[in-house]
């Protein structure tokens, strides 16, 4: 009896297409649901056996972290055929370390040249914000030139009313 607080893979979906329902189930009497996932997680993945390439398909727009845009065939889908949902590589995830390189997307890409990675990897999350704000007021949100995948990246939080409810709140809630 300790509930449920995961993600589900849903099946008869597009082709291509890895769709997930999230369910939270707390039991009957408890104040809280139980902890889900982790937003971040660790993947050691070797090529081989089968599997000359990694195959993903990344993304670096924001030049610091690499964003998963597709997981082909490779090391990465066989390993995604061995674990839980929780712990598969999926699209949209964001790669904040290779072997130890951080900060820098070039240099954690070339850490792919190797036969063996170390990934850190933070599983992205949607969310909703509403905010009372002024008229002229700016939101201060910078964003990629272009969009390449389903997923609008934030490069940088400047002045604005976005910045102000962030310095109000908790880490966690920003």
């Amino acid at each position: 009896e300790k509930g449920c607080n995961m993600e589900f893979p849903m099946e008869d979906v597009e082709p291509g297409i890895n769709a997930y329902l999230g369910l939270k189930i707390k039991v009957f009497g408890e104040q809280q649901y139980p902890d889900g996932s982790s937003p971040e997680f660790e993947v050691t993945i070797g090529k081989g056996e089968g599997a000359m390439e990694y195959g993903l398909d990344v993304d670096s727009q924001d030049s610091k972290n690499i964003q998963i845009l597709k997981v082909a065939d490779g090391a990465f889908k066989k390993y995604n055929e061995q674990v839980k949902p929780p712990l598969q590589v999926i699209q949209s995830d964001f790669i904040v370390s290779v072997n130890g390189v951080t900060g820098d997307a070039v240099e954690m890409r070339k850490q792919f040249q190797a036969d063996r990675v170390n990934l850190k990897l933070v599983r992205s999350f949607d969310t909703v914000v509403f905010l009372r704000y002024g008229k002229n007021k700016r939101h201060g949100l910078k964003f990629p030139k272009q969009v390449k995948n389903n997923m609008l990246v934030v490069m940088e939080i400047g002045d604005g009313y976005i910045k102000e409810h962030n310095d109000k709140c908790e880490d966690e809630s920003q």
